[in-house]
């Protein structure tokens, strides 16, 4: 159940729908979350049933809930910080999502989708509006245009909920998941089409591998208090 708080979700609902229910409260890995729900359960799979062990057990479900309200409660905030600093911008997204930055909850990245172009977006709790970093960057959805119709590249699209963009590097076409990484370091990317004789054909559907570089993870502790430090960015 923990994965319906994640930005990826769950189907809760299997096999009445196989729609991915996602709240989008924790990062994929979140220790302050896992670790009180591992206590617990060491505790009541190995320990005895003393006043004490269930004392402790009921603190380590409370630590855990108590950290989810928490993330609810900040996320309200820094989605109203994010949607007021793209208003200013003239920008009225058809999509957005907020998922916190990895291993905390003080940091949020933003994707907001706009036609072409999406909006990769980091806002801090203690940013005010104007502080708020957005960054622009197309789609450029023509290069699967050729394919789109294909079952394969439309389950891509469906489990990306229209967060996704297209790239090319050399004859490669690839499709990238918005949701989890950073631009130019994105988890999810699949080589959905390729030029073959100038023509776009399907692809292999092969997956990329991305790697952030490392300096991005002191960035985003920086950026909590420093709405200076940028992390978008190739």
């Amino acid at each position: 159940m923990a994965d319906l708080f994640t930005v990826y979700g769950t189907q809760v609902l299997w096999p009445l729908s196989v729609h991915p229910f996602a709240h989008s409260l924790l990062f994929i890995v979140d220790p302050l979350y896992t670790l009180p729900l591992v206590v617990a359960f060491i505790i009541a799979l190995v320990g005895k049933r003393s006043v004490n062990n269930v004392l402790i057990n009921n603190l380590m479900l409370a630590v855990s809930t108590g950290y989810l309200i928490w993330s609810a409660c900040i996320k309200v905030l820094v989605d109203d910080k994010a949607m007021h600093a793209l208003q200013l911008q003239g920008i009225s997204p058809t999509t957005y999502e907020s998922t916190p930055a990895p291993l905390n909850t003080l940091l949020w990245r933003s994707v907001a989708i706009d036609g072409d172009y999406y909006y990769e977006i980091w806002t801090s709790i203690f940013d005010e509006v104007d502080q708020v970093q957005i960054q622009r960057y197309p789609r450029s959805l023509d290069l699967v245009k050729a394919v789109s119709d294909h079952p394969s590249v439309q389950r891509l699209q469906w489990f990306t909920k229209d967060q996704y963009k297209a790239w090319q590097k050399g004859d490669q076409i690839f499709l990238s998941d918005l949701r989890m990484g950073v631009e130019g370091a994105y988890v999810f990317n699949f080589e959905v089409a390729k030029i073959e004789s100038e023509k776009t054909v399907l692809g292999s559907f092969e997956q990329l591998e991305q790697r952030p570089r490392l300096n991005r993870v002191t960035k985003i502790w920086q950026r909590i208090f420093n709405p200076a430090i940028q992390i978008s960015g190739r």
